[in-house]
């Protein structure tokens, strides 16, 4: 019986939550999921010095997706988007997501350095900040202070204004492809010629810095924990009844 309820323990643990990162601050990457009408959340992934973007980046939790709702067809009006930026002048830049695996033209950085710095402040302490978007103030979220008040989702305060229709993804097509695909772009200034380019990170061919797959499992966990540990105890017991 012992080694059967360590089994089950051990099953749970591969569905905890794992990885802690520090209170939002410069140069995190921040992933948000929000439906303006409701709710937004937004989660610190870390620095972004810190992520490894050699292969896809999975950010795997449904514990996110939960905060809307129990079931999958509750997530299908929520949207995906990643932000984030530096005002150290040392390592000055700021990076968001689009859709599109290539970037046909960017916008002025400072506007979204200065909206992630607020968000930062505004986000506090902690590795999750979930706000009610129908009654919170503009510095309070990304819809406001990066969609332009909400008015132009994917718009990351001007800086992708020419693509702002792909900088957000839509998450309902987990309801039929389990994940969502976004990539991140680092856009950094050249003190020498005074210009800003694209950090394209691991693979120079691309203009992206990096892959970014969002998942989740259909199956709600505790469900699926609690048809394991069923059948585990039917199997306890026909062994008696063999005994």
């Amino acid at each position: 019986m012992k080694k059967i309820l360590g089994l089950i323990i051990a099953v749970g643990m591969l569905f905890a939550f794992a990885g802690q990162a520090a209170a939002f601050d410069s140069n995190d990457l921040v992933m948000v999921i929000y439906n303006a009408e409701d709710k937004e959340v937004a989660v610190n992934l870390g620095d972004l010095s810190t992520i490894d973007f050699s292969s896809t980046l999975v950010v795997n939790d449904a514990d996110y997706l939960s905060m809307f709702g129990s079931n999958v067809s509750d997530w299908d009006d929520l949207s995906l988007a990643f932000f984030g930026g530096s005002q150290d002048y040392s390592n000055y830049g700021a990076f968001f997501a689009t859709t599109k695996s290539s970037l046909d033209s960017y916008g002025d950085i400072g506007t979204l350095l200065n909206s992630a710095y607020n968000l930062y402040t505004a986000y506090g302490d902690g590795d999750v900040f979930v706000v009610d978007a129908s009654t919170a103030t503009g510095a309070t979220t990304y819809n406001m202070k990066l969609n332009s008040n909400g008015t132009a989702p994917g718009f990351y305060a001007g800086t992708n204004s020419a693509d702002k229709d792909y900088g957000e993804a839509d998450l309902s097509a987990l309801l039929t492809d389990g994940s969502v695909e976004m990539y991140l772009y680092y856009i950094i200034p050249d003190w020498t010629t005074m210009t800003m380019t694209l950090d394209k990170g691991a693979d120079a061919s691309t203009d992206y810095f990096g892959v970014i797959s969002f998942q989740t499992q259909a199956v709600p966990v505790p469900g699926s924990l609690l048809l394991l540990g069923s059948g585990l105890l039917g199997l306890l017991g026909i062994r008696r009844k063999n005994a």
